[in-house]
Formats: C-alpha cells, sequence, structure tokens
C-alpha cells in the first residue's frame, strides 16, 4: 500500500513510516469512511435534477458541484489497499 506524498509531505523518513504503519492499521475505517462518502455522492447525484423555475438554482447548482468536488477530494487522499 503507498500513500499520496500529501500525507508524508515535510515528515522526516522516521515520521513517514510511522504514519504509514498508522495508515494500514486503519485500513478498516478508512474503507468505512471512503464507503460513506461514496454513498453521499450518489445521494447528491440523485438529486442534482436543477428546477429552473427556481431563481436560485443557479446557486443551487453551484453549491451541489462544490460538495461534489470536496467529496472527491477526499477521497482521492484517502490511501487504497
Amino acid at each position: 500500500m503507498s500513500i499520496k506524498v500529501l500525507w508524508t509531505k515535510g515528515l522526516s523518513a522516521e515520521e513517514k513510516e510511522k504514519l504509514q504503519e498508522e495508515v494500514k492499521r486503519a485500513q478498516g475505517v478508512l474503507g468505512r469512511l471512503d464507503a460513506i462518502l461514496e454513498h453521499k455522492l450518489n445521494d447528491v447525484h440523485k438529486a442534482s435534477k436543477p428546477d429552473y423555475l427556481d431563481a436560485g438554482w443557479p446557486y443551487k447548482a453551484a453549491d451541489r458541484n462544490g460538495y461534489e468536488r470536496a467529496i472527491q477530494e477526499i477521497r482521492s487522499i484517502i490511501p487504497k489497499e
């Protein structure tokens, strides 16, 4: 398993090794977090029909897109086995 450089940036070699071991032990929790985020992302896609009659629809669409982007960013840094 390898983790993204973002996790170890600025750490000493000893700290990097320790963090990698901690992440390895936390794979169950991280896997569950990834599944929860995937579920939330699916919920966003299901509820993403814009109501163009609503004057605030561009703001709602922008909010939804930002929320989706944030979930995808978090999922991208979760180490996978």
